[in-house]
C-alpha cells in the first residue's frame, strides 16, 4: 500500500488506526480560521449561526479541517424535496447541519507544536 501524502513510510492502516477527529478549542480557532483561509478553495473561514469546527489529526498533526454550521432557514428547493413546510421545519430544523468547510491539508500537514508563526499552539493562551 502506498504511503499517504505528507506522511512518508507509514501505511494507510497505521494512520487510520490512530486518526482522531475532535472539536477544536477556542484557543485553536484563530489557527483553524487561518488555515481554512489559506488552504480552502474559497479562502474564507466565515461560518454563520451555530458552528462546529473540527480537526482530523494523526499524532498531533492536523491532516484535515472540517467546519459545519446551522442550516439556512429558507431554501425553497431543499424544503420541497424534504416535503417540509412551516410546522415540520420548526420541529426538525435542529436536526440539519450544513457542511460549510472541508479542507484537506494534503502534503503539508500542520503540526500545532511547530507551525511557523502559530499564535495558538497547545499550551499557549
Amino acid at each position: 500500500m502506498a504511503p499517504p501524502l505528507g506522511l512518508p513510510n507509514l501505511s494507510e492502516d497505521q494512520v487510520f488506526k490512530h486518526l482522531q477527529v475532535r472539536l477544536i478549542t477556542q484557543q485553536h480557532r484563530p489557527c483553524w480560521d487561518a488555515l481554512v483561509c489559506a488552504e480552502h478553495d474559497l479562502n474564507n473561514a466565515a461560518l454563520v449561526g451555530e458552528q462546529r469546527c473540527e480537526v482530523a489529526e494523526y499524532q498531533g498533526l492536523w491532516l484535515a479541517l472540517l467546519g459545519g454550521s446551522g442550516p439556512a432557514r429558507h431554501l425553497r428547493h431543499r424544503d420541497a424535496w424534504m416535503r417540509w413546510w412551516k410546522e415540520p421545519w420548526a420541529r426538525g430544523c435542529h436536526l440539519l447541519a450544513s457542511n460549510a468547510h472541508l479542507c484537506n491539508l494534503g502534503e503539508a500537514p500542520w503540526d500545532g507544536w511547530i507551525w511557523p508563526g502559530a499564535t495558538c499552539a497547545p499550551g499557549q493562551s
